[in-house]
């Protein structure tokens, strides 16, 4: 099976890592400069605007479900599978601490704790570290690491 690069639209599977991966790493980019930018001025409310509650949201379950697909692929004692368990426990923090703030209807935890934007933080930290590992490992070729291996072992220089 030769694939072409990273875009493989034969593969439906793989298609879906990819566009979880690249939505889970702008996303958090994002999260993260908003972070950075209500640190810096706490009056701009970034963090706990409503609109930020819905990014932030999505942004914990596209990571999610990024994690759920890098764990189950089954690559265990990887950097890229650390990263991702830490990611699923961090996304589910976030997203039951979004749904009880939904179903209270007034500000909760999620709009006002320090603790919690200081997890979403690091929720997009490791979502951005699995999210880069996770499309070098879709990018890699397995034939091409094969081949390498294997001229290696037999001494072979090209």
């Amino acid at each position: 099976m030769k694939r072409n690069g990273l875009v493989d639209f034969s593969n439906k599977g793989r298609m879906i890592r990819v566009i979880l991966s690249h939505l889970t790493m702008l996303l958090a980019v994002l999260v993260l400069v908003l972070f950075v930018i209500d640190n810096i001025n706490d009056a701009m409310q970034f963090m706990s605007s409503r609109l930020s509650m819905w990014v932030i949201a999505i942004f914990a379950f596209a990571a999610f479900e990024s994690a759920v697909l890098n764990v189950a692929s089954g690559d265990f004692g990887t950097f890229r599978t650390v990263c991702s368990i830490n990611v699923c426990l961090l996304a589910m923090i976030v997203i039951i601490l979004f749904v009880l703030e939904m179903i209270n209807g007034t500000p909760g935890p999620m709009s006002s704790s320090r603790v919690t934007r200081w997890i979403v933080a690091a929720l997009a930290l490791f979502a951005l570290l699995s999210a880069i590992t996770n499309i070098v490992a879709l990018w890699d070729n397995p034939d091409k690491r094969r081949r390498r291996r294997v001229r290696s072992a037999n001494g072979d220089e090209n």
